[in-house]
C-alpha cells in the first residue's frame, strides 16, 4: 500500500509554490524583455533587465530582478483598482499574466480589453489584445507597428488556449492594405479560420510583409 501511495503521488505534476509575481517576472518578463541591459527599439536609448526602462527611486537600491518584482506588484494593485479585486481574482491564471504584460509596456489597459476583463470573458479579453502591436517611434513622433509585439499577444493567448483545449495560433503574417495601413492575420493550427485585423499603422523598419512561426513560452 505505501508503494502504491508513493507511485501515485510521484505521478501527480508538480505545483509551482512561487509567488506571482515571482513566476510572472521569470516566464513572461524574462522571455519578452531579456535579462540584459539592451537599447530600446522605439530609440535605442538604454532598458534595463526585464524591461524596464525607468528606475523607480524607491528601488534604485535592489537588483533589477528585485524591481521587477515589486514593480510587477505596484502594477497589480493598479490593475485591481481598475477592474475590482474581486474581478481580478476571478480570471484565469493566464489571463491575469497578460493583464499584468500587457500593463507592463503601456501602464494601460485599453478600454476594450478592460471591458472583457470586468466581464470576466477570457478568450474575448485575449481577442482584444491582438491589436495592441503599435508603438511610438520617438526619433520622428511616428507610430509603428512591432513585429515582436504580435508575437507576444499570440504566444499569451496559446498560454490560456492550450489549458482550455482551444485551437493556438501557430503564426502571424503582415500583409499591406490596399487603402493603406496593414492587414494583421493570426493563423490558428487546423482548419479554424484566421483572424484578421486592420491596423492603420505601416510596419516598423526591419520589418517583412510576411508570416512569421509563434515563438511560444519555453516549458
Amino acid at each position: 500500500m505505501i508503494e502504491l501511495a508513493t507511485m501515485m503521488l510521484g505521478s501527480q505534476p508538480k505545483t509551482d509554490d512561487r509567488s506571482y509575481e515571482d513566476i510572472f517576472v521569470d516566464r513572461y518578463l524574462a522571455f519578452n524583455e531579456g535579462t540584459e541591459t539592451h537599447g530600446s527599439l522605439e530609440d535605442n536609448t538604454t532598458t534595463h533587465p526585464y524591461g524596464i526602462k525607468y528606475i523607480e527611486e524607491k528601488y534604485k537600491k535592489l537588483p533589477f530582478r528585485d524591481q521587477a518584482v515589486l514593480m510587477t506588484g505596484d502594477h497589480i494593485r493598479e490593475i485591481k483598482k481598475q477592474i475590482g479585486e474581486k474581478n481580478w481574482n476571478s480570471l484565469p491564471r493566464e489571463l491575469q499574466f497578460a493583464a499584468s504584460d500587457t500593463y507592463w509596456n503601456s501602464k494601460s489597459l485599453f478600454k476594450n480589453f478592460k471591458t472583457k476583463l470586468i466581464e470576466g470573458d477570457a478568450q474575448g479579453a485575449f481577442m482584444e489584445t491582438l491589436d495592441i502591436v503599435t508603438g511610438r517611434d520617438k526619433r520622428d513622433g511616428k507610430k509603428y507597428i512591432y513585429g515582436g509585439h504580435a508575437n507576444r499577444r499570440a504566444r499569451n493567448y496559446n498560454e490560456w488556449a492550450k489549458k482550455n483545449g482551444e485551437p493556438l495560433f501557430k503564426s502571424y503574417q503582415f500583409e499591406k492594405a490596399k487603402d493603406g495601413g496593414t492587414i494583421l492575420k493570426y493563423n490558428y493550427t487546423g482548419d479554424k479560420e484566421p483572424e484578421v485585423l486592420k491596423i492603420n499603422r505601416p510596419l516598423r523598419k526591419g520589418t517583412e510583409y510576411r508570416e512569421y512561426p509563434v515563438i511560444n513560452y519555453e516549458d
